[in-house]
C-alpha cells in the first residue's frame, strides 16, 4: 500500500504495534547548519517541537532542509511492534542530528552499517583557484571536464539534467601557487545506516514469542563463503565461548560469513571484501525499470533493501517506509515476501512508486490512497 500525504498525519490512521519492521532512506538535511542551528533544533526537540528550517538540501530541495524531528520518529515508533528494527539511512554529515531524533523519539540505537562505494564525487573548493579568482587572473588551462551534476545514473532524464563544464588552471598569483592541491571536502565513499529498535517489555525470547520480533535473521543474510568448512580457533576464555563447543579448541564451521555492519559495493579493494555483502549502486537501467522516467534524485538500488529488509523482518512481515520516494524499499519488501507500507508527499514521486511496485509484482496492482 502506499499512502500519498505528509507521513506525519498518514501515521496517525495506522494502529499502535502493528508494523513489523522499519526500512527507509529520510531526507538527510544536508543543508548548511550553524552552530545556532543547532542550539535551536535541539531546543525545539527537547521541548516536543517540530524544528523547521528556512533552507533548502541536497539539490536544493526544500523536503531536505532538515532531518525529520523526534514527533514524527514517536510517531513511527507508536505503530511498530515492541522489539521491532528499524533502519534509517543518513548522511554522513547529518548522521549525529538523525541519531539524536531517534533516540528522543524512544529508539534504542543497536548499531551503525556502513555502505561502502567508490564511485562518490567529491565536491569540494579550490583554494588555489579561489585566490586566482580574487585577484582576477588566470593561470595557463590545463583541462576541461564535463560531466552532469545529477546523481550517478540519473543523466538524461531530463529536468533534472544539468550538464557542468568546468576547466582547471594552473595557478598564477603567489598566493595561489602557495596554497595550491588545497580543498574543503574528502570524497564521499559511504552512506551510514542506523540500526535501531523499539525496546522490548520484557525478554527477547519473550517479547518474539508475542508479538514476532526482536531478532535479527543472521542465517538468511549470511554471506555466501567458497563452500569449503572453515577453521575457527576459540577463545580460551569463557566467557568469549560458544554454547556447545570447546571454548580453548577448534571447530569446522560453515563458509557463509556472518553478517558484518559493512556493505560493499565491490569497487572498494579490500583484502577480505568478500566477507561482506555486495551491492553496487543503481544504474539507469534499474531506476527506470517499469516507470516512463524515474525523476527522484536519491534512489537506492534493490538488492540493498531487499538485504536490509530481510535483515530485519520477520516472514511475512509488514515493513514500513515513511519516506517512500520512488519505491526501492516497497519493491524490495515484495520481491522478498514482505508487506510493505509506504508513505510519500510527492504525488509524483508516489505515483512512480505506483508504477515501480506494479513492475515487480505479478500477481496484483497497486494503488495510490
Amino acid at each position: 500500500m502506499i499512502l500519498v500525504g505528509d507521513c506525519f498525519e498518514k501515521l496517525k490512521d495506522i494502529e499502535d504495534n502493528s508494523i513489523h519492521s522499519l526500512v527507509t532512506d529520510p531526507p538527510y538535511g544536508l543543508s548548511t547548519i550553524t552552530e545556532q542551528d543547532t542550539r535551536d533544533c535541539l531546543a525545539q526537540w527537547l521541548a516536543d517541537e517540530v524544528y523547521t528550517s528556512q533552507k533548502t538540501g541536497f539539490m536544493g530541495k526544500s523536503w531536505d532542509s532538515f532531518v525529520p524531528s523526534p514527533v514524527l520518529f514517536r510517531e513511527v515508533l507508536r505503530v511498530l511492534k515492541p522489539g521491532a528494527y528499524g533502519l534509517v539511512f543518513s548522511g554522513s554529515r547529518t548522521q549525529d542530528l538523525m541519531t539524536m531524533s531517534l533516540r528522543l523519539a524512544g529508539f534504542e540505537i543497536r548499531d551503525c552499517l556502513m555502505w561502502l562505494y567508490g564511485n562518490g564525487f567529491p565536491k569540494s573548493h579550490d583554494i588555489s583557484a579561489a585566490f586566482d579568482k580574487k585577484a582576477g587572473i588566470k593561470g595557463q588551462l590545463i583541462k576541461t571536464v564535463t560531466r552532469s551534476n545529477e546523481p550517478s545514473g540519473l543523466v538524461g532524464v531530463g529536468r533534472n539534467r544539468s550538464i557542468i563544464t568546468k576547466s582547471f588552471y594552473a595557478p598564477a598569483s603567489e598566493e595561489a601557487k602557495k596554497w595550491e592541491g588545497w580543498g574543503t571536502a574528502l570524497r564521499p565513499a559511504y552512506e551510514p545506516i542506523t540500526l535501531v529498535r523499539k525496546p522490548i517489555k520484557s525478554s527477547v525470547t519473550a517479547n518474539i514469542k508475542e508479538h514476532g520480533t526482536g531478532g535479527l535473521n543472521i542465517d538468511a543474510c549470511r554471506v555466501k563463503g567458497d563452500g569449503k568448512p572453515r577453521k575457527v580457533k576459540r577463545s580460551a576464555s569463557p566467557s568469549v565461548g560458544v554454547t556447545g563447543f570447546s571454548p580453548s579448541s577448534k571447530s569446522d564451521f560453515p563458509s557463509d560469513r556472518w553478517p558484518a555492519n559493512i556493505i560493499t559495493d565491490g569497487s572498494i579493494n579490500l583484502k577480505h571484501a568478500n566477507r561482506y555483502f555486495y551491492c553496487a549502486k543503481v544504474n539507469p537501467e534499474e531506476r527506470h525499470k517499469g516507470t516512463d522516467q524515474n525523476i527522484h534524485p536519491t534512489v537506492k538500488p534493490i538488492n540493498l533493501m531487499r538485504y536490509l529488509c530481510k535483515l530485519i523482518t520477520p516472514e511475512e512481515g509488514t515493513i514500513l517506509d515513511p519516506f517512500a520516494g520512488s519505491g526501492s524499499t516497497l519493491c524490495a519488501a515484495v520481491l522478498e515476501g514482505f508487506k510493505p507500507l509506504g508513505i510519500e508527499r510527492d504525488p509524483e514521486y508516489a505515483a512512480i512508486a505506483e508504477q515501480r511496485l506494479n513492475h515487480y509484482t505479478l500477481d496484483k496492482e497497486w494503488s495510490l490512497f
